[in-house]
């Protein structure tokens, strides 16, 4: 999931009020063609961990924080991309024991946020790449398209399209193989009549939101408009990487990954066991869909369940696609650790509508996933003492990154599962990564490492 700020572009096309648009989104080797994604990271030295010693630490500290590392349409990227991957990150300054990071959707970043840590895992996948599970709700298989996305739409009108972009809204005005520079400002100031008509006409909305896939994640307009107009593979940002990346201060193995169902981004869920000690912890690290896709892409998937392809809430096609990827991440939860102790975190992009420990209120989005997920046999939301859920994903006047924001979601809720006193078992719970950093700027001031707040908690060792 990911502020892709598309809204101030959509809403010119269509007259809608200003908003954000919050998305979506294991070290070598590409699963180029199909096939399984392919590992990456240093998982142990193949997961030979060596003889073990004692239970390890009294406690494990777990960070969750989507980095929001999406390229240049993000709000200060640069300066954010160097802080967060430099020798100073302060990932690395993180007294962490095992990290979960969303939003790293460039696979330069997750190899150099990888490096920082002794362990860690991620996987390299591509627009090929299968899901795990390609079953819809109803239990079948989507039929493989067999036509590209813009193949319906007349070819001046893409055509037009894209020339706008390449003339307007380009690193080398003129050259179809420069990128959209900076925000997605350009698109709509200067191509929304070339834009629009794919956005008003449903029947074309495959071919623009295959259009938005590839001009708003740093890729060649060249390279998207031949996607688009003759590829028949269905389309993903990014090149179809999945943006996670587990970090560890100890011994990781076993890992392994699941491809969820998703539309436009990849949405996953990476596996590890972490080896405290001769004790072990299964660590489930993962990201679904944005329910908030809806304002600016209408949903053109297969798993939609027939819901409203615009709608943001309950019943809507991104809604229904969600709580699949929840059921899928419950079924392979107690497929893969059966009883053993697991800390399943992520950025489920669901939040529960309650007051916050300020006074202050959040929007509930999609909280049906939640309570799908915290009724899951065995699984128990984290909670620590005094803990009430504040918005990690905050509006401008908490989060300068987050401009145009008016409202605030807390999105990472993390869970235990098989764990031992679960309800009075973790000890401290709160965000982390809020301070403006100074070399991050946006408008006239410091700002913070990214638009999501990050989320820390500690637990008791299952083993002690």
């Amino acid at each position: 999931m990911k502020l892709h700020w598309l809204a101030v572009a959509s809403c010119a096309l269509t007259a809608c009020a200003p908003k954000v648009q919050l998305g979506d989104h294991l070290t070598d080797g590409a699963a180029e063609g199909g096939g399984s994604p392919s590992d990456g990271g240093d998982v142990g030295d193949g997961g030979a961990t060596g003889p073990c010693d004692g239970a390890g630490s009294q406690t494990i500290s777990v960070d969750i924080f989507n980095t929001a590392l999406y390229g240049p349409t993000g709000p200060a990227f640069a300066a954010r991309e160097q802080v967060l991957t430099g020798t100073h990150s302060p990932l690395q300054q993180s007294d962490a024991t095992l990290m979960c990071l969303v939003g790293v959707d460039f696979t330069t970043d997750l190899a150099k946020l990888g490096a920082g840590f002794p362990y860690s895992y991620w996987v390299k996948t591509s627009v090929s790449t299968p899901f795990t599970n390609p079953d819809t709700q109803d239990g079948s298989v989507p039929p493989a398209p067999t036509a590209a996305p813009c193949a319906a739409v007349p070819q001046t009108t893409v055509t037009d399209a894209f020339e706008c972009m390449i003339q307007n809204c380009n690193t080398s005005p003129g050259d179809p193989t420069g990128t959209l520079p900076g925000s997605t400002d350009c698109l709509s100031q200067s191509c929304a009549s070339a834009l629009g008509p794919l956005l008003l006409n449903q029947s074309y909305n495959a071919c623009f939101d295959c259009i938005i896939d590839y001009v708003t994640t740093d890729q060649p307009y060249d390279t998207g408009q031949t996607a688009c107009t003759s590829n028949a593979q269905a389309p993903f940002g990014y090149g179809g990487q999945l943006p996670l990346l587990i970090l560890s201060r100890y011994p990781l193995t076993d890992s392994d990954a699941f491809i969820l169902p998703s539309t436009n981004y990849r949405q996953g869920v990476l596996f590890s066991r972490a080896q405290f000690g001769c004790n072990t912890v299964d660590f489930y690290c993962g990201s679904f869909t944005s329910t908030l896709n809806g304002a600016e892409e209408p949903y053109t998937g297969n798993y939609g369940a027939g819901g409203n392809p615009s709608t943001e809430g309950a019943g809507g096609a991104y809604a229904n696609e969600q709580l699949l990827q929840a059921q899928r991440l419950v079924e392979w939860v107690q497929q893969k650790s059966g009883m053993n102790h697991a800390i399943i975190v992520g950025d489920w992009w669901s939040s529960p509508g309650v007051g916050v420990a300020d006074g202050g209120v959040l929007q509930a989005l999609a909280p049906e996933t939640l309570n799908l997920l915290s009724s899951a046999p065995g699984w128990t939301a984290v909670s620590g003492p005094q803990w009430m859920p504040q918005c990690t994903v905050c509006p401008q006047s908490v989060n300068p990154l987050n401009a145009g924001l008016t409202q605030g979601y807390f999105t990472t809720q993390p869970f235990l599962y098989n764990w031992p006193q679960a309800s009075t078992a973790v000890q401290q719970e709160s965000l982390v990564f809020m301070q403006p950093n100074p070399a991050v700027t946006f408008g006239d001031a410091a700002a913070p490492v990214s638009p999501d707040f990050g989320l820390s908690f500690q637990v008791v060792n299952p083993a002690l």
